[in-house]
């Protein structure tokens, strides 16, 4: 069975690289995808090297608007209640 599937990266993330989030993409190809450049690991957006690593120890940092709103409709879009 086929499920919607939703992949996301982000530019500043330090455990993914971009090649992972591409060969994810490849590997499902009919998957919505969603690059963010300035989004980390912990789903922020963080400015330079000293920012990026800052913002895994400020829990009060807003999520990245683009990545809820993409998850929200992607939700919505799937939902088969």
């Amino acid at each position: 069975m086929t499920r919607p599937t939703l992949i996301i990266g982000g530019g500043r993330d330090l455990q993914v690289a971009r090649l992972d989030f591409v060969a994810l993409s490849a590997a499902a190809p009919v998957a919505k995808t969603l690059w963010l450049p300035e989004m980390n690991h912990v789903l922020v957006d963080a400015g330079d090297n000293d920012d990026n690593l800052a913002a895994y120890n400020q829990p009060e940092r807003a999520l990245d608007a683009t990545l809820i709103d993409t998850v929200a409709a992607f939700i919505l879009a799937n939902d088969t209640r």
